[in-house]
């Protein structure tokens, strides 16, 4: 099984890109594919433990479908988190103290109103 699964799943990964520079996407996709490798690895063991599976084969098979699902999810976690940090970076600093003291504005003002209505009872 795994000389059709793995060829197929390194061919399918291999397409994924967060990064335009080849070092941080080396990196990047190393840590995702390390981590969903690790992950299938603990169900895979787990589902050994507990009796669900019993042969190399279908803990083979078990193996790459996790591992799979797993980079899926991982990869774009990962690049929403980067999208996001991306967004948060472009916002000019005037704008984030502008949100700033309006929250805290928002949040005095909350407060006093939670005073004002407990004294008046």
């Amino acid at each position: 099984m795994i000389f059709i699964l793995k060829p197929l799943y390194e061919m399918i990964t291999g397409e994924f890109s967060i990064f335009n520079n080849i070092v941080f996407n080396y990196i990047a996709m190393l840590a995702i594919l390390r981590l969903s490798y690790k992950i299938a690895f603990k169900f895979i063991g787990e589902f050994y433990v507990l009796g669900l599976i019993s042969s190399r084969e279908a803990g083979s098979f078990l193996h790459w479908i996790i591992r799979f699902i797993f980079f899926i999810l991982l990869f774009y976690i990962f690049t929403l988190l980067i999208w996001m940090m991306q967004f948060f970076i472009a916002i000019s600093w005037w704008v984030w103290a502008i949100l700033g003291v309006g929250i805290l504005l928002a949040i005095i003002l909350i407060v006093i109103m939670f005073r004002v209505k407990k004294i008046s009872y």
